[in-house]
């Protein structure tokens, strides 16, 4: 999310730190949009999933960047298995004036 709100990449920062380097943030980054996520989670009564329309679409709405489909048609899914079982998952940023 982050990275999506500022051009700051979290993954980038956990390698330095991994490979031994001092990361310093000092204060908080300073984000020039707001990233959001949208996961679709199964009901608790859904055992397999049937089928999944309109993501096609969906990927071409403004503001949507990554549609990322998790479990296929066909696939089982439980609801004990937490958030990992979710559908698919939807992310991006609002367009920017330099966008439209």
């Amino acid at each position: 999310m982050l990275s999506q709100a500022s051009d700051v990449s979290l993954f980038e920062l956990s390698m330095r730190v991994a490979l031994g380097e001092l990361v310093v943030v000092d204060g908080p980054i300073p984000c020039a949009r707001v990233g959001w996520r949208f996961i679709l989670q199964p009901p608790t009564s859904a055992r397999r999933v049937v089928s999944i329309e309109g993501l096609d679409r969906l990927a071409k709405c403004p503001g949507v960047k990554i549609v990322l489909v998790n479990r296929a048609p066909g696939e089982s899914v439980d609801w004990r298995e937490e958030t990992g079982q979710y559908i698919y998952s939807v992310s991006g940023w609002p367009r920017t004036t330099t966008e439209y």
